[in-house]
């Protein structure tokens, strides 16, 4: 399966041209066009996932700090663990195995700060994403995306954490996310 055909929350926001490279300069900020219905944190945060699944993991921690920033409290630790998360992918771009482990323990750290079920579907994902990292997994994602993106050129995007695949996200935790999308915006019914 090639990365344009694997399923994306917002397939209406465009993907980067190419994915930032450490080592390269910085590319200009991400663009997030309006979407029907949805404000700009909702489509930074959604589009983010899309862009960290899909190789863009640089670009998911630009968009994911913009809406950290104007966060408070869980919903700023929530956001700081999947920056954390995107940064390990970056780390994995150029080798460094022990940035990766770094950060996906720093993520875990902010995660575990967040009172259970305090987020919208906080419930639904966080076991998901401990499941895939936890200890002992063979082989454990965060060498594989070493490996993984061992083989990239510069700006081509990876690694790819959508499914099939060692090192790849469950598909448990990618369908979990398109419901907690669809169930975030969809229209309420409330009269």
């Amino acid at each position: 399966m090639n990365r344009m055909e694997n399923p994306r929350i917002l397939p209406t926001v465009p993907l980067p041209g190419r994915s930032f490279s450490q080592g390269e300069p910085a590319p200009a900020t991400i663009e997030l066009p309006p979407c029907a219905g949805l404000d700009w944190q909702t489509v930074a945060y959604w589009h983010g996932w899309d862009l960290l699944l899909l190789g863009f993991p640089w670009e998911a921690h630009e968009v994911w700090e913009r809406i950290w920033r104007v966060r408070t409290g869980s919903a700023k630790s929530w956001l700081q663990g999947l920056i954390r998360l995107a940064a390990a992918s970056v780390k994995a771009r150029s080798g460094n195995a022990a940035a990766v482990n770094h950060h996906v323990a720093g993520a875990f750290d902010h995660w575990r700060t967040i009172p259970p079920l305090e987020l919208p579907h906080q419930g639904e994902i966080l076991p998901l994403l401990e499941e895939w990292m936890k200890p002992g997994t063979s082989p454990p994602p965060q060498s594989v995306w070493v490996l993984a993106a061992s083989g990239l050129k510069s700006g081509e995007p990876g690694p790819n954490l959508h499914p099939p695949g060692d090192g790849a996200v469950p598909r448990a935790l990618v369908n979990a996310l398109m419901v907690a999308f669809q169930r975030e915006t969809a229209p309420s019914t409330a009269p």
